[in-house]
Parts: structure tokens; sequence; C-alpha cells
């Protein structure tokens, strides 16, 4: 399992920092190079990993392993699509931002500014947003955490005007850093109260991670064609996570609400 957490956290990481700074600005043959050389291997471990589990789950392994190769309990599905969903969204606009905003005629520096108001934005709001997700509880969290995302998206039209670039740079770190701190902590709170914490969260990150892969490459196919593309499949994706969490009803919410009584009992 170590080895598998390291070839998607490869792929989720160093895959994107790659397509976003080297491949994706040698255009879209580049960016397919990328694709092959870092998101292939991550693709390829799932099935192979899954398929090694299965044999030795077959050959007396039982136990806690055949709870791995299992679906995720009825209650926690639609929260598993609404995270792939989301961290789909997020991965497509990471790793293509820097290649965003110079295909929209920003300097070279609005890429670093981006970062680096992202991470002081993190850091100031970590606690902030852990202490919503316990007031609002995880759904409701959840929902906030999407408005983020999609205000932040929203917000990069207004960059069609590059003159007025760093304000808006800086209002879609922040809008982004507030939004992915509240999912973080948000889905770090379902996982608690799940009967196998360990399990659900490999589980849950070998699924975005192969979402994740996949869909960076699309965004990349559609930077060939237009930068304003990405954030509008980023926008997307975030839509739908939005939409699969509210579609999933009162009853997953209910469900929820009594696996963390039983939790706590």
């Amino acid at each position: 399992m170590a080895l598998t957490s390291m070839a998607f956290n490869f792929s989720r990481i160093v895959g994107p920092l790659l397509f976003a700074y080297y491949f994706a600005r040698r255009g879209l043959p580049g960016y397919r190079l990328g694709f092959l050389a870092a998101g292939v291997p991550a693709l390829a471990a799932a099935p192979l990993v899954y398929a090694a589990l299965r044999r030795v789950g077959g050959a007396g392994g039982g136990g806690r392993l055949s709870v791995l190769l299992r679906l995720p309990a009825r209650w926690l599905t639609p929260y598993y699509l609404y995270a792939v969903m989301s961290r789909a969204g997020t991965a497509a606009w990471i790793s293509l931002m820097g290649a965003v905003f110079l295909g929209l005629g920003l300097p070279q520096e609005a890429p670093g500014l981006y970062m680096a108001s992202t991470a002081a934005a993190w850091l100031l709001l970590g606690y902030f947003t852990g202490a919503l997700v316990d007031r609002l509880g995880v759904r409701r969290a959840m929902f906030l955490s999407e408005a983020g995302f999609m205000a932040s998206l929203s917000l990069v039209a207004a960059l069609l005007r590059p003159s007025s670039w760093l304000p808006v740079v800086i209002a879609v770190a922040v809008a982004d850093a507030f939004a992915f701190s509240g999912f973080v902590a948000a889905v770090n709170k379902l996982l608690m109260y799940t009967r196998n914490v360990g399990v659900e969260a490999g589980r849950l990150n070998m699924a975005t991670s192969v979402a994740s892969v996949a869909t960076v490459y699309a965004a990349g196919v559609l930077y060939g064609h237009s930068p304003l593309l990405v954030p509008v499949l980023a926008l997307a994706l975030h839509a739908s996570a939005a939409a699969a969490l509210g579609a999933a009803g009162r009853g997953a919410a209910r469900e929820l609400a009594v696996e963390l009584l039983q939790g706590h009992s």
C-alpha cells in the first residue's frame, strides 16, 4: 500500500507541476508527453494493485483486506462522488493555473503571487475553516466550499483586463485557499466517523487521484484551444459536485447523522 500511495501522490503533486510549468507551455504535443511521463504510471497502478490485492485476498488474506476491496458504504457513496468531482475540478485549475495566467497576458509574477497568497491564506484560514466545519456540519461545509471554488473561478473572467490583475489574482488565491481548506476539513471529519478510517481514506484518495489525472489531461487539451476553457471546465466540475451533494438529499444527511451518533456511542 505504501507503493500505491507513492505512485498516486507522485501523479497528484509532481505531475501537475510538470504540466503547468513545463509541458503545457510547449503546446499540446508536449502536454501529451507530460501525461505519458507522469499520469499513465499512476493510472496503470490502480488496476494492477487492485488485481494483486484480489489475489492475496483470495489466497486466504481475508480480514481487513476484504474490506478494502468492497465498495464504500451506501451512505458514503454520495460523498465519495462529491469529493471525486470536487478534487478533479481543483486539479484541473491548479495544475494549469500558471499557464492560464500567462495565456491571458498576465506577467510572469502572477503565478508566483497566486501561490504565495494561497499559502498565506491557508495558514490564516486553516483554524477558522476547521471550526466552521464543526459549527455548520459536514454537508453544509461542503456546500460552502463549493461556493468558494465557484466564486474564485468566476473571478478569473476579470483577468481578461490584465491591467487590474494584481487584486484579482489575490482574491482568486484567497477564495481558493478558503474553499480547499474547508473541503479538506469537511472530508477529514467525514472520514473520522467511518468504521475503517484508514481503508476509507486510502480508497477515497485513490479514486480522487485517478479522476484528477484524467481531468488534468482533459484540461490540457482544452487549454490548447483557449486558456479560458480550463477555468470553465473546473467550474463545471465544482457545480456538478455541488449538484451531486444536493441530489443525495436529506436521506444521505440523515444516514451521516446516524453514523456520527454511532461513532460517538
